[in-house]
């Protein structure tokens, strides 16, 4: 049966037309493939934004923005982090340890300073991992998980061998001579060395009463076992190690990278009177807006004069807000208006709008999501621009709180948009959030 010739001419432009398509959609799909490539990272015990980043290749901005997190501060053991490669080129990745989880329960007249010092780890690792706030309380039968144990390697079987004897005793010749005089120079035990994580599971000497010899064989009357010299450390935290005192306590100094003290605290000495022994001090410190070296002081006063005595430190760095990555996604989700992204910006105990010299009120996020809609942002398109030093350019006129870290500016605000906004970005408990609003109607501005 012929086919009409209109058909015909129909039916092969069809056929040229999805040939068109396969060929474009070859084209282009390498392309987009070749763009960007995402690695998976589950958060173990132990790991902060930083050492995930370093491990990666990557910065910690990259992390924040691929995952939509505002605070470094806050992943959880379990989370899935995505790691993003630009241009398909894939990081050499920094192999990690293999780690098991391992569970200790309290006995009576255990402290978590012992604890952590018998599985060689710190009283802050022990704490965030098992979400304690507290280090002095713990009680008998509390089940605590060990953060960070590296998994045991296998031994090799003639590091294993148990106690040599003469009519056993394998050589590395291959004749079994029974001359086996020359032995003894495998015996000087390298049998205890292989895993220091290997180490049995309840000491034969009952409850560990002294350090061990590295920190307490100095001549120092303080010793810092924790934090670490270079660790990154986070508001508030917990101080460590071995000392003696007038009335068994230390004073514990936080300073920032200028020098100005941001936190003191005190720490008590688990130990007799007059006795040395360990002790355990959590400090909050103001969190910086930027990541940067610190100094941790540790010293004791002078019961005559309040003197400064046996003052020991350790440079540390501490985790500031880093507000960038947050400025970023917030400045996204006001300019495109997206209201469920602006309400997780926000403070849970209350969001303030204010008008330009005039009161303010504080309302709750919903509250405030609804009058954002109804009369602030308005139907033009606003433009955040954090490059302004929006605080000089206020200065002298508005006076803000002791919590705000942060003021940005942004314009295209209201129903004509032609008013101003600030954008107040304040620290709560170490975290940042949008915490208010500063409406500027077009006819009130006077700092241009």
């Amino acid at each position: 049966m012929s086919v009409p010739q209109p058909f015909r001419g129909m039916r092969s432009c069809m056929y040229m037309s999805l040939l068109g398509l396969l060929m474009l959609s070859l084209l282009f799909t390498p392309i987009a493939a070749a763009q960007e490539t995402t690695i998976i990272h589950v958060v173990r015990p132990g790991e902060n934004l930083y050492l995930i980043a370093d491990r990666y290749g990557v910065t910690i901005r990259d992390i924040m923005l691929a995952n939509r997190l505002r605070n470094p501060n806050v992943i959880y053991v379990g989370q899935e982090l995505k790691i993003p490669v630009k241009e398909g080129e894939v990081p050499p990745v920094t192999p990690a340890p293999e780690f098991e989880l391992r569970t200790h329960i309290v006995r009576p007249g255990e402290t978590l300073y012992f604890i952590a010092l018998r599985y060689n780890v710190t009283v802050g690792e022990l704490m965030r991992a098992n979400n304690l706030r507290n280090p002095h309380l713990i009680y008998v039968g509390q089940k605590l998980v060990i953060p960070g144990v590296p998994a045991p390697t296998a031994v090799p079987p003639a590091a294993a061998q148990p106690t040599p004897s003469p009519t056993s005793t394998p050589t590395p010749t291959i004749e079994a001579t029974p001359v086996v005089t020359a032995t003894p120079a495998v015996e000087p035990t390298a049998t205890p060395t292989p895993t220091p994580s290997l180490r049995p599971a309840a000491p034969t000497t009952g409850p560990i009463a002294a350090p061990p010899a590295g920190p307490c064989a100095c001549d120092e009357v303080i010793v810092i076992s924790s934090p670490a010299q270079n660790q990154t450390v986070v508001s508030p935290v917990v101080v460590t190690g071995f000392a003696s005192a007038f009335e068994q306590q230390v004073t514990v100094r936080i300073l920032d990278e200028a020098g100005n003290e941001v936190g003191l605290g005190v720490g008590f000495i688990d130990a007799d009177l007059g006795e040395r022994g360990p002790f355990t001090a959590t400090v909050p410190f103001i969190v910086p807006l930027t990541t940067q070296f610190g100094r941790i002081q540790v010293y004791t006063v002078s019961p005559r004069d309040g003197a400064v005595e046996h003052l020991n430190s350790v440079t540390v760095r501490l985790q500031g807000l880093d507000l960038d990555p947050m400025v970023e996604l917030l400045k996204e989700a006001i300019e495109s208006k997206n209201y469920d992204d602006l309400r997780n910006f926000m403070p849970p105990d209350g969001f303030s709008i204010a008008q330009y010299q005039s009161e303010g009120q504080v309302l709750t996020p919903d509250e405030a999501i609804q009058q954002l809609k109804e009369e602030y942002l308005g139907p033009g398109d606003v433009t955040v621009d954090p490059s302004v030093d929006a605080q000089s350019l206020l200065e002298g006129r508005v006076t803000f709180p002791a919590d705000v870290r942060l003021v940005v500016y942004s314009t295209g605000w209201g129903p004509e948009g032609d008013a101003d906004a600030f954008l107040v970005i304040v620290e709560r408990e170490g975290r940042a959030f949008w915490g208010g609003l500063l409406y500027v109607p077009a006819d009130m501005i006077d700092y241009r």
